[in-house]
């Protein structure tokens, strides 16, 4: 295979689940190298696993391993490129620059390269024009994220604009621009550079059919069985909100909250509650074939957290969808909108406690009808399998 294509992840591999699937998908016409980033051990473990099992051709960068040296470097440029952008000195470079001193690793590490197209996930639109030649390589560029809507800690405002920025100059040199829900996309093509996007479409964070199993049959559990996942078990994921209410019918329900514990959240938000079952995070297919054992699939998104959280639609939505379970979703827009095209499959919820507690009552008294029909949901999912996604790209 003579095609080279190089996919740059601005995170771990691991972390990066819509990436992975994307890989797979080039690489039935490409040779493909991943270029990504070590920020975290334990998913570093993961990425070893994900490599040794696909075979990828990847090389990392690591931020922790450069010298002493560098880093000071590195915070210089960076800190001469945010005033110089508050000043009103813009570019794509000191732009980049001045939003993550990674961008500035990235154009030191920069290689010659012999690639036909290149693949940049979300926060890697910067490493992406370099490896690029200017785009006189292609570029096809995925928003699963919108990385101007998150919450930002330091100087929230002006790095809000440098990404737009960022975005306005790099998207419309894209061969094609993705993104991972309907308003993600909405919200791309209200930035100024809208109308000369060449290409783009929805693409929509669902799996592999072969992860997921026929549902299992809990006709003969007492309890209700609710399930979370999140890489991380933590604060603002809305656990404060659902978890207070489902305490109140303890008695009959359960509910397994999968991923990375946070040991601070445990003692103050989680310790105190008996129906609750903790497990540590599962490799992706392990998780979908777990999903079946249960009723409601929880995703608490909340408007508070950021614009982002608002318009995004998770992992954890498809993943609960194509397994069959019946969703209770809070009422972020984006879960609105999905929700209401698939009333069969959930239904919303207020982000209060008043309005959850009814929901759960509703859900408590109607279980028997929703696992007679998980099988039904199941089936109808199938038209969000992955190998039926993935049609829509054209590389």
């Amino acid at each position: 295979m003579d095609k080279k294509a190089l996919v740059i992840l601005s995170g771990n591999i691991s972390s990066t689940p819509r990436a992975i699937k994307v890989i797979n998908l080039i690489r039935n016409t490409h040779t493909v190298d991943v270029l990504y980033v070590k920020r975290n051990v334990f998913w570093d473990k993961q990425d070893t696993y994900i490599l040794k099992k696909n075979y990828f051709d990847s090389y990392s960068i690591k931020y922790s391993s450069i010298s002493v040296l560098k880093k000071i470097l590195i915070r210089i440029i960076s800190v001469i490129s945010r005033h110089l952008f508050n000043w009103g000195i813009k570019n794509i470079h000191i732009s980049a620059w001045a939003s993550q001193e990674l961008n500035i690793l990235f154009f030191f590490k920069t290689k010659k390269n012999d690639y036909e197209i290149i693949f940049s996930h979300s926060g890697s639109l910067y490493p992406a024009k370099l490896y690029s030649k200017n785009f006189k390589i292609p570029v096809i560029i995925d928003i699963e994220d919108y990385h101007p809507g998150e919450q930002i800690e330091n100087d929230p405002d002006n790095e809000k604009l440098r990404r737009e920025y960022l975005m306005e100059q790099l998207l419309p040199k894209a061969k094609l621009v993705t993104y991972a829900s309907p308003l993600i996309g909405k919200a791309i093509l209200n930035l100024s550079c809208s109308t000369k996007i060449k290409n783009h479409l929805l693409i929509n964070n669902c799996f592999p059919s072969i992860e997921f199993i026929e549902p299992r049959d809990n006709s003969t559990s007492k309890k209700v069985r609710f399930v979370w996942f999140s890489q991380t078990i933590s604060y603002n994921r809305g656990l404060e909100l659902i978890l207070p209410v489902l305490d109140r019918f303890s008695g009959k329900i359960s509910i397994s909250l999968i991923g990375n514990l946070n040991s601070n959240f445990f003692e103050k938000c989680l310790k105190q509650y008996s129906f609750l079952e903790i497990s540590p995070p599962l490799l992706q297919h392990q998780l979908h074939n777990k999903l079946s054992e249960f009723d409601i699939g929880l995703a608490i998104e909340l408007n508070s957290s950021d614009f982002n959280r608002q318009i995004c639609l998770t992992n954890k939505l498809f993943s609960y969808l194509q397994a069959g379970l019946y969703i209770l979703a809070t009422d972020t827009p984006a879960q609105i909108d999905f929700i209401n095209s698939h009333q069969s499959h959930g239904l919303i919820c207020k982000q209060n406690s008043n309005d959850v507690e009814s929901m759960i009552v509703s859900i408590i008294e109607n279980i028997s009808k929703i696992r007679d029909n998980k099988c039904e949901r199941f089936l109808d999912a199938k038209k969000f399998d992955w190998e039926e996604e993935s049609l829509k790209f054209q590389f």
